[in-house]
């Protein structure tokens, strides 16, 4: 749901039926302090839950609906998945010393796993950066 329909005047009129007298955040709150505020506390979870355990890096490069490219990168251990981060690229290329330069950020940043093998897209620059220190695996789409 967008953050901009939390101020929905039936779904006020509906949360004031169901607890009067609630404060309903306005979206910019929704967006900012309480989402990051969110992603701080899963993170947290997430760290606790998964210290010291195996897991796989997933890269995924797309175009959002605004039409900026991202990179998104998420875990998966012992069959969940956890979310680490988007990269908004911008005008930045993605090829090969930044692919890889970034996926190490990540590696590093998710320190308190160990990574023993990195999934990335199919392409061409992402073929490059596969190295003998880690298992990298390319996805492909069907």
């Amino acid at each position: 749901m967008e953050f901009n329909k939390a101020t929905h005047p039936s779904l006020l009129q509906a949360l004031q039926m169901l607890h009067p007298g609630v404060d309903i955040p306005f979206a910019h709150q929704l967006s900012t302090t309480l989402l990051n505020m969110c992603y701080r506390d899963f993170k947290v979870k997430m760290v606790h839950k998964i210290t010291g355990k195996k897991c796989t890096l997933y890269t995924d490069g797309w175009t959002d609906v605004n039409g900026k490219s991202v990179i998104n990168y998420v875990l998966e251990c012992e069959g969940e998945t956890y979310f680490l981060e988007s990269v908004y690229t911008g005008s930045t290329s993605h090829d090969t010393l930044f692919l890889a330069a970034d996926v190490k950020k990540v590696i590093k940043s998710a320190k308190f796993s160990t990574i023993v093998a990195v999934v990335t897209d199919n392409t061409a620059a992402s073929q490059l950066m596969w190295s003998t220190d880690v298992f990298f695996m390319g996805a492909s789409r069907t």
